[in-house]
C-alpha cells in the first residue's frame, strides 16, 4: 500500500506539515483514502487467498505478529502481487529514502565519489562493492543507491 499510494501520502503529509488548518488538507486526505480503496480492491480481486493466508499466519503464529514465522505465505503473496498486479514489495529501508539512484543514472558515480570524499570507508553493501566497481548489473542484481535527507548520506546495495 505504501509504495502504491506513495505520491498521495507524501502530498497529504506535506500539507499537514505546512498548513495549520487541517481542513485545507481534506482533499489530499481523500486522495489517500481513494488510493487505498483502489489498492485493496485490486488485491482482493487478484490475490485474495494469498492475502488472507498471510494475514491469518501473522495473526495466529505468534502473540507479537512476528514476520519470521510467515515467510512462506509472505513469498506467496509477494509472487501473486508481482505476477498479477506488477507490484514488487519495496526493499527494507525503502521509505527512509529521499530518492533513489540506479546504476543507469550517470550521476551515480559523482554522488558515490562525493560520499566517499566526505566519509572514511565505504558504504555497507551485502557484496562489499567498492567505489568504481560493480556499478553495472551483476547477473540479475542491480546496484541501487538511496539518498537520505538527514544525515546527508548515500547508501548503496545490491538488489
Amino acid at each position: 500500500f505504501g509504495k502504491y499510494c506513495d505520491e498521495q501520502c507524501k502530498e497529504f503529509m506535506l500539507c499537514k506539515t505546512e498548513e495549520s488548518d487541517p481542513r485545507r488538507c481534506l482533499a489530499d486526505g481523500k486522495a489517500v483514502t481513494a488510493c487505498a480503496l483502489e489498492f485493496f480492491r485490486k488485491v482482493k480481486q487478484s490475490c485474495r487467498q494469498e492475502f488472507d493466508d498471510y494475514a491469518r499466519c501473522l495473526e495466529f503464529s505468534s502473540s507479537k505478529m512476528e514476520f519470521r514465522y510467515c515467510r512462506k505465505t509472505q513469498a506467496a503473496l509477494d509472487n501473486c502481487m508481482l505476477e498479477k498486479l506488477d507490484l514488487e514489495r519495496p526493499h527494507l529501508g525503502y521509505f527512509r529514502c529521499q530518492g533513489f539512484i540506479t546504476q543507469k543514472d550517470p550521476s551515480l558515480r559523482l554522488i558515490w565519489s562525493a560520499h566517499m570524499n566526505q566519509h572514511q570507508g565505504y558504504p555497507k553493501t551485502s557484496q562489499g562493492i567498492q567505489p568504481g566497481t560493480g556499478l553495472g548489473s551483476i547477473g540479475t542484481a542491480s546496484l541501487v543507491c538511496c539518498r537520505y535527507a538527514v544525515p546527508t548520506t548515500v547508501e548503496c546495495k545490491l538488489l
